[in-house]
């Protein structure tokens, strides 16, 4: 049995078809009517460029231009490829014939283009830290220094409200808000604490494990469960922290005494 046809097949003749297409409006992000030849060209090569290939199942599997594996890399190596990539995406679309004049500038080495690549990427930086991207909260400062311009991040995630876990280029710790320090640590916690800024501020180093050890025992911070700890291992860390660095709080918190009333004597910052 012929499983494909056989005899006289009719002649396939391919037509050429209007350029036609919806017009996507950028000022209001809504369609508005139609276009067609030179400017449905431009709307088309607009989209190539800022779809990322290979991600969106609504598109074809060649749509888009693929940027992946471009940011960060040396502007050299960017240049060729980018002239590369931009030529293979846009040719997909018949109507474009080729590129020429190809010349790009580099923008990496200053504040603005750094803060740009900050905004676009600050999911992933926050999943690389293990903060929900709703917690995350960032500020930097760029230094252009020759050939090795640079930029230091700090950070801010919260832990429950009113407590903050801050990470600067080159310390940092956990600050409470005044008005949630009462009602949430201890008289024997808060001594471990400084005031700044109308936060009581308490160092990474070992400090900010005791207020760590607090939310945990009240309910209102989850140890964490991730590639870096197993179940049970983070407490254990922070409980080890504070048994070797604070022994006179671990033996009150042994013993019950951690909620005690008793007004505490914070220090003071040292300057």
């Amino acid at each position: 049995m012929a499983v494909l046809p056989t005899g006289n097949l009719p002649e396939v003749t391919f037509q050429q078809q209007p350029g036609r297409t919806w017009y996507i409006d950028k000022a209001s992000n809504r369609i508005r009517g139609e276009c067609s030849d030179w400017l449905s060209v431009r709307q088309a090569v607009e989209i190539i460029l800022n779809v990322e290939r290979f991600r969106w199942q609504i598109y074809r599997p060649y749509s888009g231009m693929q940027w992946d594996g471009l940011i960060g890399q040396d502007p050299g190596y960017v240049a060729s490829e980018l002239q590369r990539r931009i030529t293979e995406a846009l040719t997909m679309d018949d109507r474009v014939r080729g590129i020429s004049n190809f010349s790009y500038t580099v923008e990496g080495d200053n504040a603005k283009a750094w803060c740009n690549l900050f905004r676009a990427h600050r999911n992933d930086i926050a999943a690389a830290m293990n903060i929900p991207p709703g917690d995350f909260r960032w500020y930097a400062a760029f230094h252009d220094e020759g050939d090795h311009p640079h930029v230091h991040i700090q950070t801010r995630k919260t832990l429950c409200p009113g407590f903050f876990d801050v990470s600067t280029a080159s310390h940092g710790g956990i600050m409470v808000a005044r008005e949630f320090v009462a009602g949430n640590l201890s008289p024997a916690a808060q001594r471990y604490g400084f005031w700044e800024g109308g936060y009581l501020c308490f160092e990474e180093d070992s400090d900010a494990q005791i207020v760590l050890r607090e939310l945990m025992d009240r309910g209102l911070y989850t140890a964490p469960v991730n590639e870096y700890f197993g179940p049970g291992e983070y407490s254990k860390c922070i409980d080890d922290t504070i048994r070797v660095c604070h022994p006179d709080y671990w033996r009150a918190h042994e013993a019950g005494l951690t909620q005690s009333a008793q007004q505490p004597k914070v220090k003071e910052r040292e300057r």
